[in-house]
């Protein structure tokens, strides 16, 4: 439990980017305000990304999906 907020962390086991094409990152600044609540986690929204690299490469015709 976090002193400040008096919450358990917790991290979902998402993509990341460093070891993925697609992958999930969260919304906001900071963690003061988690809009979310799933499955008791309060949480930030998240977006699914893809590396721009490669979409640069799949614009550019050098890669497919």
């Amino acid at each position: 439990m976090t002193p400040k907020t008096n919450r358990y962390v917790s991290a979902p086991n998402f993509p990341k980017s460093g070891e993925h094409i697609v992958f999930v990152r969260g919304s906001g600044v900071d963690k003061t305000k988690l809009p979310l609540k799933i499955n008791g986690i309060d949480m930030l929204t998240q977006y699914v990304w893809i590396r721009g690299d490669e979409m640069n490469q799949a614009i550019n015709g050098k890669r497919t999906f």
